[in-house]
């Protein structure tokens, strides 16, 4: 016998679909107590840092309909850097928050929005390469960051 098809918010079938994940998680590499992860527990993609010793939980991100990128953590667990772009268009700048939260800090002030290909910082957490997709053309650029971790131009 046929069943009537169970269209309601909460029907057992769309519940499945909205149960929270973890996606990824990068621990910091000199610094094993700090990580990140993201997960959909606020119902959509969000990051979050978290305390390992602890296992504590806080959320970084809230953006409208989720994160589309990759996040990064710095060697040293102090700073997590993310592509910031509009309604999940992958189109935008580099930040930087405090694993401690605050708010973002542009690393590409000078430079038109674009799109990401790559993002690595060294090991010692003192100079951060990326690709970025602007104007058609793929552009690598170099950051280097001094000692009181202000990233140079």
């Amino acid at each position: 016998m046929l069943q009537e098809l169970q269209i309601e918010d909460n029907a057992p079938w769309k519940q499945r679909y909205r149960a929270a994940s973890v996606g990824s998680a990068e621990i910091a590499a000199a610094c094993p107590t700090r990580a990140i992860l993201n997960d959909t527990r606020s119902g959509s993609l969000q990051y979050y840092a978290w305390d390992i010793p602890s296992n504590h939980l806080r959320q970084l991100t809230d953006l409208p309909g989720g994160i589309s990128v990759d996040m990064y953590i710095s060697p040293d667990g102090q700073w997590v850097y993310y592509l910031q772009d509009q309604q999940g268009t992958e189109t935008g700048h580099f930040v930087r928050m405090p694993f401690e939260g605050g708010d973002p800090q542009d690393l590409t002030p000078q430079l038109p929005s674009y799109s990401p290909f790559g993002f690595m910082i060294s090991r010692s957490g003192n100079r951060i390469v990326l690709t970025a997709v602007h104007d058609s053309v793929y552009h690598v650029y170099c950051l280097d960051i001094d000692k009181d971790g202000k990233p140079g131009s």
